[in-house]
């Protein structure tokens, strides 16, 4: 458990840092009285497609061993970075916004998958049921240091490497989460209970089951006018 949870920091601070590294990208590339328009484009691009493919994915998540869907979706982390870095090396004022837009919208579907299959496989990972809500409170903690070590990392990253040196090293990042998880100790466990169907689960969720609904509004409403500003 402790190996998975190195690994997770370190990819998650590369991702943290790539996110706050593409807004700032933004900034310089529209300037101060445009970025607030365009960095909400972005981070909307980031995060639609999560809150689109949410429940779809999370069953996709479910049927598959998650041990090779975050390989899977560390190479997009890897290769989002490596071409980000291909577009900033030379002259990083000529990138299109649409094209970083693009991009975050590509990324967002593949960070939705990630942060999912993250978070599940902890079940799969830890041995005695009783420690699993220990191992998810752990997870919840390097996230938000991941957040607070990456976002002040990347200012340095620029300042210190540009923004095509600061993508390389963060594509590095996630790739720890590739060829680490080679050496996890993991056997995937499939699901015992029948596959709901989308609807179905939104029936349930909304209309079955009073607790879920009231939380699901609430996460939303956190993560709507909590998370999503603190980007730049």
């Amino acid at each position: 458990m402790a190996f998975y949870l190195a690994i997770q920091l370190i990819s998650l601070i590369g991702y943290m840092a790539r996110e706050a590294i593409v807004s700032l990208l933004i900034v310089d590339i529209v300037g101060a009285k445009d970025a607030p328009f365009y960095v909400g484009i972005v981070q909307a691009g980031a995060f639609f497609s999560g809150a689109l493919l949410g429940i779809w994915i999370g069953s996709f998540v479910d049927q598959h061993n998650k041990r090779r869907v975050l390989q899977v979706t560390g190479v997009v982390n890897v290769v989002q970075g490596l071409v980000l870095a291909v577009l900033t090396f030379s002259d990083h004022h000529s990138v299109s916004p649409s094209l970083i837009i693009a991009i975050a919208f590509i990324g967002g579907i593949a960070g939705a998958i990630d942060n999912i299959a993250r978070n599940s496989i902890i079940g799969d990972i830890v041995q005695e049921k009783k420690n699993i809500s220990h191992g998810s409170i752990w997870f919840g903690s390097l996230y938000t240091v991941a957040m607070v070590c990456g976002q002040g990392l990347a200012g340095n990253l620029i300042v210190s490497y540009g923004y095509g040196w600061s993508f390389i090293l963060c594509s590095a990042s996630a790739l720890t989460l590739v060829v680490g998880f080679e050496w996890l100790k993991y056997e995937h466990k499939a699901p015992t209970t029948p596959r709901m169907s989308a609807m179905q689960i939104i029936r349930y969720v909304f209309l079955e089951n009073k607790n879920i609904r009231t939380m699901v509004i609430l996460a939303t409403l956190a993560t709507v006018f909590g998370f999503t500003y603190n980007r730049v």
